[in-house]
């Protein structure tokens, strides 16, 4: 099969192997799937496992929905992370992070890392766009495994002393929290976005909203969601 044979999975048609939206291959004809995550006997290059799904029983039904998230309803879950963060400090756990991520320990603590000691993870703090409010937890395991804590909400990952005006500066728009920690050992603002296929509203909002992380360059930004100055990283 070549390339315009497969479908990216979505939401509405998760990976019928590791049930992600995002990563996985779907054949058009839902023969098959490759999944990055879920191993299987042939390997189909830098892109995963394949798996042959044309004698699978499950019943691929599309449905399409719509999510409308108002932040202001969602609790706020600062207490939990700062709970997390002393924890990772307390046990070295921030350390040995920093060390297996190279990325300074100093800008995990920005960006308020901690350690559960019950799940045995790292924990990212998800904020909303004004960066007061904490929307969701997201994990990250020793094997590099990542997940949101259940019943969170996908924020971004942003640093505690993010200013408010980055007029007269560069804010870099990364994917993830590892990457918002090494821009911040570069000595640049960024912003986490929590994958590729999420966080763009949050973003947009944080970046233009009179009461977002860069409420100061609102004027800057032309067009929006992003201002010139907030190139996104590839």
């Amino acid at each position: 099969m070549t390339k315009d044979h497969w479908d990216r999975v979505s939401k509405r048609l998760p990976c019928p192997q590791c049930g992600h939206d995002h990563w996985c291959l779907i054949a058009k004809d839902k023969s098959a799937a490759i999944c990055p995550r879920t191993p299987s006997d042939k390997r189909a290059g830098e892109a995963g496992w394949l798996h042959i799904l044309a004698n699978d029983r499950r019943v691929w039904i599309a449905r399409p929905y719509r999510i409308a998230i108002d932040t202001n309803s969602v609790r706020d879950l600062s207490q939990l992370a700062a709970r997390y963060q002393v924890v990772g400090e307390e046990t070295g756990k921030l350390v040995q992070l920093a060390l297996m991520l190279k990325v300074s320990a100093k800008s995990l603590r920005r960006l308020g890392v901690g350690w559960s000691r019950g799940q045995e993870c790292w924990t990212f703090p998800l904020r909303d766009s004004t960066g007061l409010k904490v929307l969701g937890i997201s994990r990250r395991f020793s094997d590099g495994a990542k997940y949101v804590m259940r019943g969170h909400k996908a924020g971004l990952y942003l640093p505690r002393d993010l200013p408010t005006d980055l007029s007269s500066t560069t804010l870099l728009i990364v994917e993830g929290g590892s990457d918002a920690a090494a821009a911040l050992d570069l000595e640049f603002w960024a912003v986490g976005r929590f994958s590729c296929t999420h966080g763009s509203r949050l973003t947009a909002h944080g970046a233009t909203g009179a009461s977002g992380f860069a409420a100061g360059a609102a004027a800057a930004a032309a067009p929006p969601p992003l201002s010139p100055r907030m190139w996104p990283m590839m």
